[in-house]
Formats: structure tokens, sequence, C-alpha cells
């Protein structure tokens, strides 16, 4: 789908906003920028005849402000406060503008760990459509007071990208209070337009922003494109404080930054394996550099006999890492063996999976349908 499609064909569109987004200069949440960005949402609701999905960031900045904090702080527990405290604000304030325009909002505050279980993860995809098809907008922000270091989207960009996949978009919009991705040359800042094919070498390009109250950045944003063009989702990156941002968007307009997807939609179970699926604590297994190559250029399944070390502990059915020689998570995968299993037949051919294990129910210790490659 590329821009001038998204008017006729982007029928659902996962909208994510930034702090920075809904706060005025001093820090505070502004009703007005929130009563813009309703008015904006209702537009292409309306008008466009679009199911909207808001990812919404914001709830940590509410708080500080309440609380008189002057900078975000570092320790997760003031975070958490400070989400406590300023996520009922955010929701209220989101709630009163919306019902000027008759419209019901639904609040889901998602974590990690609540989505890596494929069980939870349908759940939240279920009420979501659900909210949809009662012609409510789902407002969607990470569960800051529950979330651990451990198991913490990390941004909402990230968060985003997966409430996207989740519920089979075929759009997402960041708002930002940048141009587009932006990458630095030669000390010239500059916005790219289109980003059609992933090429790792913008990283070393990239002009990042820190801030105060906010998290993330363009490499986050760089990494989630790259993700979401292997998964077939059309992304934009824009400035929120461009006036009409959105319906510009929607038209068509060169306006911010397009990941252009270079492949098809994936599956529902490829976009949960990409974004949802347990990734810090689940087991790994690492392969050799014929192994990598085929499954990352021809799209292949993992055999036995590319694998050359396993670690940590997994059982049949999990979701596991798939890492090169050095180390570095590269895709992640179902696998069809325990990990017991998978160090008895690792290296082995797959007419030497029966006479090791026994029995023989699989060829592949990953399927090509139940493994995806990751962007970053």
């Amino acid at each position: 789908m590329k821009r001038d499609d998204f008017k006729k064909n982007a029928k659902r569109i996962v909208v994510k906003v930034g702090s920075s987004m809904l706060t005025s200069n001093t820090g505070y949440l502004s009703k007005a920028r929130v009563n813009m960005l309703v008015r904006w949402l209702c537009d292409l609701k309306f008008e466009y005849n679009k199911e909207i999905i808001l990812v919404s960031s914001g709830a940590i900045a509410c708080g500080m402000d309440m609380l008189g904090m002057k900078k975000r702080p570092h320790d997760l527990a003031y975070l958490q406060a400070a989400a406590a405290v300023g996520q009922g604000k955010l929701i209220n304030t989101y709630k009163s503008a919306f019902k000027r325009k008759g419209v019901h909002v639904g609040q889901i505050l998602l974590t990690v760990d609540g989505l890596h279980n494929r069980v939870p993860y349908l759940n939240a995809r279920n009420t979501i459509n659900a909210l949809l098809a009662l012609g409510a907008v789902p407002i969607v922000n990470e569960n800051d007071t529950v979330a651990t270091e451990e198991i913490r989207f990390g941004d909402n960009d990230n968060l985003a990208a997966q409430v996207a996949m989740m519920t089979n978009a075929d759009l997402l919009i960041i708002l930002s209070d940048v141009d587009g991705f932006c990458v630095e040359e030669k000390g010239k800042l500059s916005v790219m337009h289109t980003v059609d094919k992933i090429d790792h070498d913008l990283k070393k390009h990239i002009k990042q922003v820190k801030r105060g109250t906010t998290v993330g950045g363009m490499e986050s944003k760089l990494n989630i494109g790259f993700s979401l063009m292997r998964l077939g989702l059309p992304l934009v990156i824009a400035n929120g404080g461009s006036v009409n941002i959105l319906r510009r968007v929607i038209e068509g307009k060169k306006v911010g930054t397009l990941f252009l997807p270079s492949e098809k939609k994936q599956a529902s179970k490829k976009s949960w394996l990409a974004f949802a699926a347990s990734s810090k604590n689940a087991g790994t297994v690492f392969v050799d550099e014929g192994a990598e190559k085929v499954l990352v250029e021809k799209g292949k399944s993992l055999l036995p006999s590319g694998i050359i070390k396993v670690k940590g502990t997994f059982k049949f059915g999990d979701a596991i890492n798939l890492a090169s020689k050095n180390g570095k998570v590269f895709a992640k995968g179902i696998t069809n063996f325990s990990s017991y299993d998978v160090e008895k037949i690792m290296g082995k051919r797959t007419s030497q999976i029966k006479a090791v294990l026994g029995e023989s129910q699989y060829d592949e210790v990953i399927h090509r349908d139940n493994l995806v490659v990751l962007g970053s």
C-alpha cells in the first residue's frame, strides 16, 4: 500500500501520539492540543469512514505535572507512581473531548508479559475488535504501574507497532515532534520522505534527540520501520504539530516519512512472533552462517543441521530466539522440539532424527510458516 492508496484502502488505522504532542511548552497537559487531536481523529472516523485505534503516551508526563516533578525520574517506582496519578487525568481528558463528538472511548492498558502468551494476546485483540464494532475508539497505553524493567515495551512506538499488527491494521501513523525520519550527513539534517528498502547503513546517519519527559528516538523508529516493512504494514512518521496532518497523510500528500512495505502482509501468527512473543527470557538456538543466510534471504525452515548451540530451556510449541554464531538475535520461531531434543539432534541431517530420538514427527526444528525474521 502506497500513499495514494491510503484514502481508499487503509480501513483500520492506528495513530500513536507522544507526550510532546499533548503537552504545552511548560510541560503541562494541554486540553487544546488534546481537543485538536480528537478533532482530527474524528474527521478520519466520520469523514473518511476509518476505524481508529489511538496509542497514547502522556500518563507519566501528566503525573509528573500533577506531582510537581521537574524531570522524568529514573527510578521505576517513581515512574509507576507518576503513571498511576497521571493515567486517570489523561483518559478523562480524552473521554470529555470525544464525548463532545458523540464518540465513546475504551481504555486498554497492556503489558509485555500479558502479550507474549498467545491467549491473552488474542483476548486483547478481541476486545479491541469489539470496541471498534461498537463504534468506540480504543485508547491504548502501557500499564506502567505494573510493568518492570525486564518486561517493558521500551517506548510507545514499539507498543503501537504491536497493536497495529495484533489488530490487522492497514496503516500505522506515528505523530512525533519532528517532520519525519531524520538523518544527518555532512552536518546537514534532512528528512527522508520514503524508505523503500531495509538499509541498516541508515543507522550511521541518525540524528538522535533526547528530551526530559519522553523516551525513544530515531533508532527505535528505524528498527520498528524495518520490522513492519518485513511484515507488510506501511508506517508513516509525521510531525503532529503540522496543521491537519492526519488528513494530509490520508489524502496521500508527501508529508512525513513513509516506510514502504517490502513484502505482503504476514499472517497473524508471524505478527505475534515478531512483536509480542517473549524473547528476553526465551530459549535461543545459535545457527551457522549458511543456515542464517537461507533463513533470512530465502525464507527456508530451520533444520537441525544448521544448529551449532542451544541456550536455555524450552519445550515443544514455545516461541524461541534464533541467533547468529556471534550472538545477535535475527529471528523468532515456534519450535517443534524441546531444548533437550534439539541438543541431541543439532548438526545432524534430517534423516538422522528418528535414529537419534527414536521417533521423527517433524523434519524441521522450526517450520518457515512459524518463523519470522526481525527487522533490526
